[in-house]
């Protein structure tokens, strides 16, 4: 096994190491977290866990107001659920010791409400509004900010960010990776 109290096999283990950003001792809480969630009903590691029992079990995601986003992103069926393997997506992505490069094409994602791999004036309205928790923003004002940030980041000049725009926007910010860093 994986260690005391754990039921992830060592292969197992060693391949969620390599293949995130996290350490034994992380994966581990989330682990014990991800047990805890089933309130004594005995659960594997592939059950799904819906969107308001994450948000209620992690403050961290709770507090964040992506947190919807969030959760949709690293859903791997696409049903509002996570399974401990997208916990620990998550988790990595989120994690201080993820790349920001790597960071800022997932935030991209969140950032695009519509999916359709570009910022448009509209996902960067609603990122905004997020982030300012301000709903009193005449419509134009928001328009003016937004039309600011492609103005000064579409490097391309399509209308829209790719995410090869919004990472190298990302990159420029010095608190970009702290502030999308959580701990566990």
């Amino acid at each position: 096994m994986g260690g005391k109290n754990s039921t992830i096999l060592k292969e197992d283990m060693e391949d969620y190491i390599d293949l995130s950003y996290l350490n034994m001792g992380e994966i581990k809480m989330i682990e014990k977290i991800f047990y805890a969630m089933a309130d004594g009903h005995k659960v594997s590691l592939q059950h799904r866990f819906p969107a308001s029992l994450i948000k209620d079990t992690f403050p961290q995601i709770q507090a964040n107001p992506f947190a919807d986003r969030i959760i949709e992103v690293f859903s791997s069926q696409n049903d509002n659920h996570l399974s401990f393997e997208d916990l620990l997506d998550m988790f990595s992505v989120l994690s201080e010791n993820c790349p920001d490069r790597v960071k800022a094409l997932w935030i991209f994602k969140i950032y695009d409400f519509d999916g359709d791999t570009f910022l448009k004036k509209s996902d960067l309205i609603n990122v905004i509004r997020r982030l300012t928790g301000i709903n009193t923003l005449e419509f134009r004002d928001l328009e003016t900010v937004a039309n600011n940030v492609l103005k000064e980041a579409d490097i391309s000049q399509s209308g829209a960010l790719s995410p090869m725009d919004f990472v190298h926007l990302a990159l420029k910010l010095p608190e970009f990776s702290s502030c999308f860093t959580v701990r566990l």
